[in-house]
């Protein structure tokens, strides 16, 4: 909740609001007197430097080959199928826009997804999608990975207006999941909306394998000899689409991972409990001075 509301404040901050860069007593004040409140502001400059260069040099995903049966050659192949996901999904949009979220406000996110090719095909395609407002996703608070690899669960976010709803989903009440964190991705009337939420989950299941004398491994059987065994997990990611009060999809997604990557700003731990800091955090006093 503390990233979130500084978060908020950063942008805010940043903001064209005549006001955002005043303090609020001196602003009014100023205002009732009719003296002239003007704002000269210093600061996206740096911004726009920092954005701009990770625009002019994108991050894209790379392939190294790294074992035995690796080879330069596969590698380039699996890059080359990369290459076209993030072409077809304008990958370099939601890189772009969850860095400069996190320039701007300490964090960012991308999403991972899959869909129809097209209306008439079963075949699907891998999508990467930006996420233009971050406030509408929540990550499991106790991933530590930069990655947020280690999440075990994920809150997205969304608003739908009553009238799609009602046309999606004809069985169920149109009633909202009451979290306000998705209010700022639309300008649309409160009362003509509601929240619908995504929810991904992790569940765990184990079994155990056994190797066979030739090196081969298989799941293991009562009565085998195995030179040895162990236990493996399989981690099932369950997507669920729920509004206020029902469940109106239930799927899993394919994968082991949380299909939600963070972009942290700078990233500090204090007794355990990590702090994010935006690009202008600690400029801000200056600018109001």
């Amino acid at each position: 909740r503390e990233i979130y509301n500084k978060a908020r404040e950063d942008l805010r901050f940043l903001s064209d609001d005549p006001s955002a860069q005043w303090d609020t007593q001196d602003y009014e004040t100023r205002t009732n007197r009719k003296k002239p409140v003007l704002t000269v502001d210093q600061l996206m400059q740096f911004v726009n430097q920092v954005t701009n260069n990770i625009r002019m040099n994108t991050p894209s995903i790379n392939i190294i080959p790294n074992d035995q049966d690796a080879s330069e050659e596969i590698a380039e192949i699996f890059k080359g199928r990369i290459k076209d996901i993030e072409h077809q999904s304008k990958a370099d949009d939601a890189y772009d826009t969850a860095a400069n979220s996190a320039i701007k406000c300490s964090i960012g996110f991308i999403r991972v997804d899959h869909r129809y090719k097209d209306d008439a095909s079963f075949d699907q395609e891998i999508v990467i999608n930006r996420v233009v407002n971050p406030f509408s996703i929540l990550l499991d608070p106790n991933s530590i990975e930069p990655d947020g690899s280690d999440a075990e669960w994920a809150v997205v976010v969304d608003q739908m207006t009553i009238s799609q709803f009602e046309k999606e989903y004809p069985d169920f009440q149109p009633v909202s999941f009451d979290l306000d964190v998705g209010r700022e991705t639309t300008g649309k009337k409160e009362e003509d909306t509601i929240n619908i939420v995504e929810y991904f989950e992790i569940e765990r299941e184990y079994k155990t394998v056994g190797m066979r004398e030739d090196g081969s491994t298989e799941e293991a059987q009562e009565d085998v000899p195995y030179m040895r065994t162990r236990k493996i997990e399989k981690r099932i990611v369950h997507r669920y689409k729920m509004s206020g009060s029902d469940i109106l999809e239930q799927t899993t997604f394919p994968g082991k991972y949380i299909p939600i990557v963070p972009v942290y700003g700078e990233e500090a731990w204090e007794a355990g409990q990590r702090k994010l800091n935006s690009l202008i955090r600690r400029s801000k006093d200056a600018q109001r001075m």
